[in-house]
């Protein structure tokens, strides 16, 4: 992957022409991702787009009961905001970075007068959409057909694809919300990766230790998702 002007390892940014990439540079602002930073909440105007370098961006479903539940996340390979793309201003789901990290916003206006102007901003986008489909349709298949340690291994190694670093910072707490279940569930299966060897946990992180087993206990959709990516995008995660 080639590197533009800003340094980014945003695959979207790092694949636009340089020419593209010119037009929309100047609109570019570095910013940091804390943990909990909300990105954007569930019926509230975008005021940004955003292009990840590094961290995890979760969307999130809320319940009628008021129950947090993600069905995707976003990292360097792609970009938060689809709802601008497809002509809506107001956030469908509630963002917030899971996985602390940094990269790029742009105002809502300039993103959508960029994609509406640049093809090669445009068709980079709608791409990633497309796997953004993929993979909700993907996390709900299985959140209903897989163990609670396949899904727990499969969204570390989603966690890991996304940092350059083995170590997650991640209380059980948010991997219980992210992965649907109690944390009693949650907990039972750290405990059953600590025991096989696979990682290693400590108060507020986890630590993968052996990534080609954890790809072994994974269910299938860790590969799914990577392959549609792949062949959707040209690129791997």
């Amino acid at each position: 992957m080639k590197s533009n002007s800003t340094g980014s390892t945003n695959i979207i940014l790092n694949s636009l022409p340089a020419s593209a990439f010119k037009k929309i540079a100047g609109k570019l602002t570095h910013i940091e991702h804390p943990r909990k930073a909300l990105i954007a909440d569930k019926g509230e105007p975008f005021k940004y787009a955003y292009f990840p370098d590094e961290g995890m961006v979760s969307i999130v479903l809320i319940t009628t009961e008021g129950i947090p539940i993600e069905v995707g996340t976003v990292g360097k390979e792609g970009f938060v905001g689809i709802p601008l793309l497809l002509g809506a201003d107001v956030s469908d789901r509630k963002l917030f970075s899971q996985v602390p990290g940094h990269g790029w916003r742009m105002d809502t206006g300039d993103f959508v007068a960029a994609v509406n102007s640049i093809i090669e901003l445009r068709l980079l986008c709608q791409r990633f959409t497309l796997t953004m489909i993929n993979q909700i349709s993907q996390t709900a298949a299985c959140n209903r057909l897989h163990t609670i340690e396949e899904r727990c291994a499969r969204w570390l190694l989603l966690a890991h694809d996304r940092d350059t670093s083995r170590t997650v910072d991640l209380t059980q707490e948010f991997l219980s919300m992210m992965l649907g279940v109690r944390r009693s569930g949650v907990n039972i299966a750290v405990k059953t990766l600590v025991k096989a060897g696979l990682i290693e946990h400590s108060r507020g992180s986890i630590k993968i230790l052996d990534r080609k087993q954890m790809e072994e206990i994974s269910c299938g959709c860790y590969e799914e998702v990577k392959q549609y990516f792949h062949q959707t995008m040209g690129f791997s995660l």
